[in-house]
């Protein structure tokens, strides 16, 4: 799959709704998009690390792209999330989530740590690998 799926299908799904409305389907595919993009995006944070040690990124161009990813991500998960109720229309008080998917979460963020300890160990040099590779 090229990088420019996501952005292609969101921007067919995103003029969907402006013409349709938040359809319950039109809703589903814009998580999917928004999944593929945040997809895409993955590796940005090794990027911005990178770019925090004063090293430069493989690629300027990829780079961006992944910063363009992240940002439709985030867009497209609101719209995908919002609702427009009618005037007057009460909300509901937010409650907390189960324990067992906030313990899912947590194991989900710690899992995480590790991987950037090392990513960050790599990017400062402390390890004796260098990033120019070419």
């Amino acid at each position: 799959m090229r990088d420019t799926t996501p952005g292609a299908l969101g921007t067919l799904v995103s003029g969907a709704v402006v013409l349709y409305g938040l359809l319950p389907p039109l809703r589903v595919l814009l998580r999917v998009v928004c999944g593929l993009a945040g997809i895409t995006a993955f590796s940005l944070l090794m990027d911005v690390i990178t770019l925090m040690l004063g090293q430069g990124v493989d690629s300027r161009a990829s780079a961006a792209n992944k910063a363009l990813a992240a940002a439709g991500a985030i867009l497209l998960a609101a719209t995908a999330r919002s609702d427009r109720l009618p005037a007057g229309t009460a909300l509901r008080a937010p409650s907390t989530a189960p324990q067992r998917l906030q313990l899912a979460a947590w194991a989900g963020t710690l899992a995480f740590v590790p991987y950037a300890a090392m990513k960050l160990v790599w990017a400062s040099g402390a390890a004796g690998v260098r990033g120019d590779h070419r």
